[in-house]
């Protein structure tokens, strides 16, 4: 094959690469923890999934890594805001530089913040932006920030 066929043949996959990889054709779930940016896409599998018995909303993650794990709760299911004094909370576990860390806003004193813009059947999507303040039992305080997700909606009751 000659340079220009190569080159021809190198364009066209490269194309096709960067439409495969478009996020707005599929999950992804990202967020900043403290200065860290952490992006995690349809490999890392976030889900959303609603529970009948709690009439709430769980947003779930978990890294490829497995070093952090998050899930975001809301009650009902619907589209709209929340905040900790509607009973929404977050809990984030990090396996990090210090060892095993767990963060959480169920005290209901830190600030957090959840919008969910779209809230499809199950086999669509869940869409929002979220941002907390959490603090783990040693009341050290970490920001969660920049939060949005496009998450797959799973089976009801999922456990």
């Amino acid at each position: 094959m000659n340079r220009l066929n190569q080159f021809f043949v190198f364009i066209v996959l490269l194309a096709l690469n960067f439409s495969a990889c478009r996020k707005f054709d599929s999950t992804y779930f990202e967020y900043k923890a403290g200065d860290e940016k952490v992006e995690c896409n349809t490999f890392c599998n976030p889900v959303g999934y609603y529970l009948s018995d709690k009439d709430e909303t769980t947003i779930e993650i978990c890294t490829e890594d497995d070093r952090q794990a998050m899930n975001i709760v809301i009650p009902e299911k619907t589209t709209g805001e929340w905040t900790n004094a509607d009973g929404a909370y977050i809990l984030y576990t990090n396996d990090g530089k210090t060892g095993y860390e767990v963060y959480n806003n169920m005290k209901g004193s830190k600030p957090l913040y959840v919008i969910i813009t779209k809230y499809g059947n199950v086999g669509d999507f869940i869409e929002g932006t979220f941002s907390a303040k959490l603090s783990d039992e040693f009341n050290n305080i970490i920001e969660i920030s920049e939060g949005r997700f496009k998450v797959e909606r799973i089976i009801n009751d999922y456990y």
